[in-house]
């Protein structure tokens, strides 16, 4: 992959990027696949995320109306092969370590559907804002998978282990409501302008702080994770692909595609 992407290449993996203001704004899509996830639509993402200009000092992360990202899109990743889908999972882990590793603070703004890849991707932000209709979870083990992502380190950082354990061994979808009260969001929004406009407010308000001082606040967290993290990454990948060698996750697409056939 080249190291900058053209508006026409983003277009094409259903990515606008747009810098206003000493902001990156990165908008997954797709709204008829409810911003489903491609390897390539990820490595489109981690280029957008690697290229923003080193003067801006916030990147915010949103999807279309409906859904931030509903995880994997299904029918392209229906015939992977397993080093196909080793290379899936290593790239929704280079999608964390990119928001990792930006010097910008990164707000992840959610409305709508946000699960699998999706609700692992905004773990990974500095910030989550969302609306009350957001629907949040971890479905992962209903189609056979495991978790990826570094969700075990992120979210427990996040919400608490109790809960990041509930979320994950549950795997039922909480509302924005919710998601705000566990401490998932730290703020809520009525609707998608409400969300826009607040979204917006707060980036103002970090490109209006020290980027310099920002930046290694934000690194102090990173470090305090970068260790556990990195453990979390590689026994992620061990534990995908013995998922994937039973066959169980095969099955579920099969069984999704033919319910949605058209």
């Amino acid at each position: 992959m080249p190291d900058t992407l053209s508006k026409a290449q983003y277009k094409e993996q259903h990515i606008s990027v747009r810098d206003d203001d000493g902001t990156r704004w990165i908008t997954l899509d797709r709204p008829d696949a409810l911003n489903a996830l491609t390897k390539e639509r990820l490595d489109a993402l981690i280029d957008a995320i690697r290229t923003t200009p080193r003067d801006a000092g916030v990147i915010v992360l949103r999807g279309r109306p409906e859904a931030f990202s509903s995880g994997d899109d299904l029918r392209a990743t229906a015939d992977q092969d397993l080093e196909e889908f080793m290379s899936f999972v290593e790239t929704i882990h280079d999608v964390a370590r990119a928001v990792l590793d930006a010097p910008q603070i990164v707000i992840a703004s959610l409305d709508g559907v946000v699960v699998g890849g999706g609700v692992e991707i905004s773990s990974a932000c500095d910030l989550r804002v969302g609306t009350t209709r957001a629907r949040i979870g971890f479905p992962d083990a209903d189609a056979g998978m495991s978790v990826t992502g570094g969700t075990a380190v992120l979210v427990s950082r996040i919400v608490g282990e109790g809960w990041a354990r509930h979320l994950v061994l549950e795997g039922g979808l909480i509302g924005g409501d919710e998601a705000y009260r566990i401490g998932f969001l730290t703020v809520l929004c009525e609707d998608s302008q409400s969300l826009e406009a607040q979204t917006r407010r707060l980036a103002e308000r970090l490109n209006g702080r020290s980027r310099v001082a920002l930046e290694r606040c934000k690194r102090t967290f990173v470090e305090s994770v970068r260790e556990p993290l990195a453990r979390a990454l590689m026994v992620e990948k061990q534990f995908a692909v013995e998922c994937f060698r039973t066959g169980a996750t095969k099955e579920f697409i099969a069984r999704w595609l033919a319910a949605h056939a058209k």
